[in-house]
């Protein structure tokens, strides 16, 4: 199935919400560079984020996009966010 920009941007939106803006990057330890994103939609966010809060954050977003909340790694390989 294709995806329109309207199915998809109501999930980009919600994972700006919980992750801050896309392409964020912060210099702390403690902190790493992901992607995250669903099987359905592929990536829809990547950036910096803090270590200690991405297990609440991945929850928290697929609650509100009401889809399984993946890391995706650098060759599309999707890893379970907890």
């Amino acid at each position: 199935m294709f995806w329109t920009e309207e199915d998809v941007q109501p999930a980009v939106n919600a994972a700006i919400e919980e992750f801050g803006p896309t392409g964020r990057m912060v210099h702390n330890s403690g902190v790493m560079n992901i992607g995250i994103g669903t099987r359905e939609f592929g990536k829809i966010w990547y950036g910096d984020t803090d270590r200690d809060t991405l297990a609440a954050k991945c929850v928290s977003l697929g609650q509100k996009i009401q889809q399984k909340v993946y890391i995706v790694d650098s060759d599309f390989n999707f890893v379970e966010c907890i």
